[in-house]
């Protein structure tokens, strides 16, 4: 006979998914879904939420979401577009929040050497990064650098190189690369008067080997030429033949021939030009030699004139470039001007199919100039640009071409969206940039200064980098990661930025101004000696923080005459959003809170003072649309204005005094994080951690970054966290931390030490998983959630969710909630379809998981959540935000949460070790209404278990103690394997809801059959 036990347990067991059931104890789970742990061993329904509109003040909804990010009780929201909004519950609503395009920018070598690249293009065909390259210093004094041309290919995801660097030609002035197709490419160069063409097979990663380079043309008068694919299929090149500007198109058969297919062109000679195509336009535009930019139109069929030469743009001194693209009933047209010293800038308009050129389109950013062909992404336009004074070791950014001016003049800046590593920069060549077919992301290299470089202008080298700009989804994965300091929050992107509750606008500024002359104009105040000036660019936001420049450069001693006036020029900034963000899309006006701060010193005297006070003495306007502003000084030192008898003396100094290292703005960061009171990010090339000053240098300034502030890493960094006094910086399959108080603003007295690894052999993936506890840092590495201690220790924390991990394994965020003592990672498919969040109670040790429902879904996919005001939010990724309430247990405070638990297979071999099943039994409370179902399982069927339900109002499911909990097996009671399953629901019989809380359970029982002693023995084997 079976002798019955019963066996009781408390669910402190907790989940232990993947478990062996010959090894699982009795009270083990598999499943704790919408459950929370009160007290020890008791499973209580989760929380509810309540949802917030997502209507948006003044029209329209929001629909999308990526990102949130908490500025004190302020609520902010980006889109996948990278719009951001912001709510409060004063407002309650979504407030748009003024600020430009918010792309993602990375970047990685793609060549480097000794020889240097005096000129390039690129293009992208398949997954290969196609380069062709011209060897040498990119100065030139006698016209375009020559030398060797080189080809190569490289795997556009891993960056392995897939052909060569094989020499095309020993010498080549300038070369171009057009796709005929994803699986082939022509080179064409040309080499003195010589066109000339080499096909490239992508395919097979060979030279066309049944075709060497071919002559197309032996009239090329001039350096320049330019090359596109036609809608035909045709190669059409355009040069200057001394005659006219030629036109001729070739057909390409892989391995067959190169033939020519038709000949034209159009009326007009001069030097650089450039082609674009449509279906029904060819566009040809070029420089002049009379000084005009012009563009006319010929038929991309027989190359024949249509439309005469327009007039583009005056006549200039210097064309740098031109370049184009062509659009839908329209050419769009960049090229850099040199008015001289020391005035450059970009200038873009478009010249409709008719020739006609739309002045509402023009946009001018000054003292910079194109490194990059324009380039369309979804339906907007773009290009790279670098400073134009600093073209070697300068700073290079990302425009975006909005289509219009709006009207308000023909100066108005592009919109400034991205900034790459400062090294970034060299003369003029243009690379093309080519936009993916995902239409989310666009690859191009483009040229920087090289490590091997040597000090002298004339003599350093340019490397190339690969550059991908994304979109939508195909961003970082941790953009727009948000960390506050004080009373501004600063976010991550293609531009660091800090939001101030009214703006978002670019951290610090993207360079220096710079005084380019110093000169009498007329009579005034200031005495006889040498002076010196400086000037450095301030922004108040409207949180009372100051962002600065770096100053100015200072010029030769100017010596002025007594009783006389100077007037100083300084070239100013145009790569900035703050005006742009501050007076909407047309940066028509200055923002009102920037300035710029001119110094000087005191006759014959070195140090340099304030000598502006704001708002309006000695003060010069900000205005983008200027490239340069002018001071009239007329002050003695003794009298500068603002008051009776200020000494310029008596005025600050500039901040840089004593050694303080410039504020510079850092390149483009994937993720950061905030450290010792400093702002940390890894930049587009995920291989250099960048760190600022310390807030607690300067208060009331935004600390500045420096070139000198930076850690280089030999592999990819994923992720940044601080652990007490510790950095933790983690790659993909390593740790390492960083001790320290690091440098101070001189960027002497003090050091953070050299990274030192950590004894492990795993890493984080997901940059949206770090979070810091009061038991470590948790991250997920490849095999699921860790916990880095504070002792350094790595511990696999996540192998009891691994399962629901497997299924939900993009996480989206992390996040520490101390009301509950939970740290929850909100985890979606890798469809973006579903989600989950994983919940770790750190009094318990223990996980459970959560869904949400908005009424229809019952696995919402979570974009991002935060803590809010005490309590977790979080946003679905279709913009709709819900935050956790105390006050019931319904989601959006209307639907019931049902709770789930399952326990483990229990196995009749296994610690339970059972013969026969009689019952199983729950202990506990009903809170509210509900139905109770429980389903017990047998052998591994996951079809047809047997089941009872208790309807609300019965004694088990009426409010108060469970009562008669008690379920009894079927025939099946005899079964190897047995489990569990319990689950309430919303109450049945019209019976009220409540609060949703339904029931509590303390612990569930079970009673066996074992056999009683060591059974019946054979005859043989007794005494």
């Amino acid at each position: 006979m079976l002798q019955f036990q019963i066996q009781q347990s408390p669910f402190r067991l907790g989940l232990a998914e993947g478990v062996d059931p010959r090894l699982a104890p009795f009270g083990t789970l598999t499943q704790a879904v919408n459950a929370v742990w009160k007290k020890s061993g008791r499973l209580e329904k989760r929380n509810g939420t309540t949802k917030l509109t997502n209507a948006i003040m003044g029209g329209g909804t929001i629909t999308t979401a990526n990102r949130l990010g908490v500025r004190g009780s302020e609520l902010m929201l980006f889109d996948v577009d990278g719009n951001a909004f912001t709510y409060t519950n004063d407002t309650l609503g979504w407030r748009r929040i003024p600020g430009t395009p918010r792309p993602g920018l990375t970047w990685r070598t793609e060549l480097d050497s000794n020889s240097g690249v005096a000129g390039y293009d690129c293009v992208v065909a398949g997954n290969a990064l196609v380069t062709a390259w011209i060897s040498g210093s990119p100065y030139s004094s006698g016209g375009p650098p020559t030398g060797p041309l080189w080809l190569r290919a490289t795997d556009l995801t891993s960056g392995k190189v897939l052909f060569g660097p094989t020499q095309l030609a020993a010498s080549a002035n300038g070369v171009r690369i057009v796709k005929q197709s994803e699986t082939v490419v022509a080179v064409i160069f040309s080499s003195g008067p010589n066109i000339n063409m080499q096909g490239f097979i992508v395919s097979s990663m060979t030279l066309d080997p049944g075709l060497p380079v071919a002559t197309l043309r032996a009239d090329n008068a001039g350096t320049s030429f330019d090359a596109c694919l036609l809608s035909n299929g045709t190669i059409c090149i355009a040069y200057n033949s001394a005659i006219r500007l030629e036109l001729y198109a070739y057909n390409y058969v892989p391995g067959v021939s190169i033939t020519q297919a038709a000949a034209g062109g159009v009326t007009g000679t001069g030097g650089t030009v450039s082609i674009c195509s449509t279906s029904t336009e060819l566009y040809v535009s070029w420089f002049a030699s009379v000084g005009f930019i012009r563009t006319a139109i010929a038929s991309p069929i027989t190359l024949a004139q249509v439309v005469a030469a327009t007039n583009v743009e005056a006549a200039i001194s210097a064309p740098l470039s031109i370049s184009s693209i062509a659009k839908a009933g329209r050419c769009l047209l960049a090229y850099s001007l040199d008015f001289g010293a020391p005035t450059r800038m970009l200038v873009t308009i478009n010249v409709s199919s008719s020739g006609v050129v739309d002045t509402g389109s023009r946009r001018a950013t000054g003292n910079v100039q194109s490194i990059s062909r324009p380039f369309t992404l979804n339906g907007a336009d773009y290009i790279y640009v670098a400073d134009n004074f600093r073209l070697f070791g300068g700073g290079s950014y990302l425009l975006q071409i909005p289509s219009s001016n709006g009207g308000t003049g023909t100066l108005i800046p592009h919109l400034y969206i991205g900034r790459i590593d400062t090294l970034l920069g060299a003369n003029v060549m243009l690379g093309t940039v080519t936009p993916m077919p995902d239409g989310k992301r666009s690859v191009g290299a483009l040229p920087y200064l090289s490590e091997v470089s040597g000090p002298a202008t004339t003599t350093r080298l340019c490397a190339l980098r690969t550059v991908v700009m994304a979109i939508r989804d195909m961003r970082p994965v941790d953009h727009d990661r948000s960390v506050q300091y004080g009373r501004e929050m600063y976010c991550s992107g293609a531009v660091l930025s800090a939001y101030d509750g009214r703006l978002l606008f670019d951290y610090g500024w993207s360079r220096e101004p710079e005084i380019v002359n110093v000169a009498q104009n007329g009579t005034g105040s200031m005495g006889a000696g040498l002076y010196q000036y400086a000037g450095v660019l301030a922004y108040r936001s409207s949180a009372g923080v100051v962002h600065r420049s770096a100053p100015s450069a200072m010029l030769a001693p100017y010596t002025a005459a007594a009783n006389s006036r100077a007037q100083v020029d300084l070239r100013t900034v145009c790569t900035q959003s703050k005006a742009t963000a501050e007076n909407g899309d047309i940066a028509s006006v200055a923002p009102t809170t920037s300035a710029i701060l001119v110094y000087r010193t005191t006759a014959g005297q070195p140090q340099l003072y304030e000598l502006t006070i704001l708002p309006n003495v000695n003060a010069l306007t900000f205005d983008p649309k200027q490239t340069t502003n002018s001071l009239l000084d007329d002050k003695a030192d003794a009298s500068i204005g603002g008051g009776t008898n200020v000494a310029l003396a008596t005025r600050p100094t500039i901040y840089t005094q004593g050694g303080v290292l410039p504020d510079e703005q850092p390149p483009a960061f994937v993720t950061m994080t905030l450290h010792k009171s400093r702002l940390w990010g890894i930049d587009g090339s995920q291989r250099k951690v960048w760190f600022s000053k310390s807030f607690e240098d300067d208060f009331g300034f935004a600390p500045g970054f420096s070139s000198s502030f930076v850690m280089d890493f030999e592999s990819d960094v994923t992720a940044l966290a601080s652990l007490d006094d510790k950095l933790v910086v983690m790659g993909g399959n390593w740790i390492r931390y960083i001790l320290g108080d690091g440098p101070g603003p001189n960027g002497a007295d003090g050091i953070f030490q050299p990274p030192q690894p950590i004894q492990t052999n795993t890493g984080c993936i997901s940059p949206r998983s770090v979070v810091s506890t009061p038991l470590g840092i948790m991250f997920q590495s490849a095999r699921g959630i860790e916990l880095l201690s504070r002792t350094l220790e790595v511990a696999w924390l996540g192998k009891s969710v691994r399962d629901t991990l497997a299924a939900f394994p993009v996480v989206t965020s992390a996040v520490l909630v101390p009301n509950t003592n939970h740290v929850r990672f909100s985890c979606n498919t890798t469809d973006g379809t579903a989600g989950c969040v994983l919940v770790f109670d750190l009094s318990e040790s223990q996980w459970t998981t959560f869904v949400y429902s908005d009424g229809l879904a019952t696995s919402l996919p979570i974009a991002d959540a935060c803590l809010l005001n005490g309590s977790y939010t979080f946003v679905t990724s279709g913009g709709v935000v819900y935050t956790e309430t105390t006050a019931h247990c319904l989601d959006a405070g209307a639907t019931y949460v049902p709770m789930r638990l399952e326990t483990a297979e229990y196995s009749a071999t296994g610690p339970l070790a059972f013969q026969s099943v009689r019952a199983f039994s729950l202990e506990g409370i009903s809170n509210d209404n509900h139905d109770l179902q429980i389903s017990v399982w047998y052998n591994g069927d996951t079809v047809t278990p047997d089941t009872v339900t208790f309807a609300a109002g019965s004694p088990v499911t009426t409010p108060g103690p469970l009562e008669g909990c008690d379920v009894s097996p079927g025939t099946r009671r005899k079964c190897q394997f047995i489990r569990f399953t319990i689950q309430d629901s919303a109450p049945s019989g019209g019976l009220p809801v409540g609060t949703g809380k339904g029931p509590s359970f303390d612990s569930m029982g079970i009673e066996v059959g074992v056999k009683r002693g060591f059974g019946k023995k054979p005859a043989t084997k007794t005494g």
